[in-house]
């Protein structure tokens, strides 16, 4: 114990010379806790105010605490990982815009590696979206990196709808969260290669496992969530209205998806500018017509009064 004495006086002053309060040490840890790690307990500090200097950081509004640099990514995992309510909410709310690289593949990895259980009841509201679960967008192929010999040439986007890759993420947090049971992580491995060979099949599997277990997760009775599948008849809902599953959703057709490249192909220079050159063309045409009328009209104004 004696020789512990002078190790835990060092630590005691270099905090105290940092000036670093309980709580900015805690939020410190949890930004760059390894993601194998379990979220150490917030009992003996100020909850809120750990998750008032994580928020902060996840903003940008600090990029320091005492010497060390932060890093907004890693707050954000921390604050879905110690359960922030506002920060689950912005996340899937970000999700379902489904409109970008970082709806498709950003967002989905952190709520992955934050494993929270907690995202699962928010992102159920999108398993039951009225579209076709087998319709898949694939982009034109793009260029990846010209310059590497032996490198692919040529990308894909291949994005599925929201519903099923709402539910890729929720089976993704069972396999990697310890909340649940060895036997229900097998089950959902089960079910991403389902999502795979038979996405149809994969929507209603997810669709009556939810019904089935929806009170566990209501109650964070995350122990005896199941793979139990409600009956057919059971799990026939009425799909959540445009305001149930966000503010302005996508159409059905909307891309989603994990193979991703990094951006998006867009109209091409030759294209935007042939399209400018129509509508010039059409604009001018339209002005000679309403000259010509205009001469007509006053050569018969001039017979008339002849």
């Amino acid at each position: 114990m004696r020789a512990n004495i002078p190790v835990l006086i060092v630590v005691f002053v270099a905090n105290v010379s940092l000036g670093q309060s309980p709580e900015e040490r805690m939020a410190e840890d949890l930004v760059y806790l390894s993601l194998k790690e379990e979220v150490p307990s917030l009992e003996e500090v100020d909850r809120d105010e750990v998750v008032r200097i994580l928020q902060e950081i996840e903003r940008g509004n600090i990029s320091k605490i005492g010497r060390t640099i932060v890093d907004r990514r890693g707050a954000q995992i921390a604050l879905i990982r110690v359960g922030d309510d506002e920060t689950l909410r912005q996340v899937v709310d970000q999700f379902r815009n489904y409109d970008s690289r970082y709806a498709w593949d950003g967002l989905p990895k952190a709520m992955e590696y934050a494993r929270q259980p907690k995202l699962i009841p928010y992102l159920s509201e999108d398993f039951f979206r009225d579209e076709d679960p087998t319709k898949i967008l694939r982009s034109r192929p793009r260029l990846l990196n010209p310059q590497a010999a032996d490198a692919p040439t040529e990308a894909t986007i291949i994005v599925p709808p929201r519903s099923v890759y709402a539910g890729t993420i929720a089976m993704r947090i069972i396999m990697k969260s310890p909340s649940f049971t060895p036997e229900l992580q097998e089950w959902a491995d089960s079910m991403i290669d389902m999502r795979i060979n038979d996405v149809d099949n994969f929507q209603k599997s997810l669709r009556g496992w939810w019904i089935a277990n929806k009170e566990h997760f209501e109650n964070e009775e995350y122990e005896l969530v199941t793979s139990e599948i409600a009956e057919p008849e059971e799990a026939k809902v009425e799909h959540p209205t445009v305001e149930q599953v966000g503010d302005n959703p996508p159409p059905a057709d909307k891309p989603t998806g994990e193979s991703v490249p990094e951006e998006m192909p867009i109209e091409s220079p030759e294209e935007s500018v042939d399209s400018r050159s129509n509508l010039i063309l059409i604009g001018i045409a339209a002005i000679a017509v309403l000259g010509i009328l205009i001469v007509l009209a006053r050569s018969s104004s001039r017979g008339r009064a002849s």
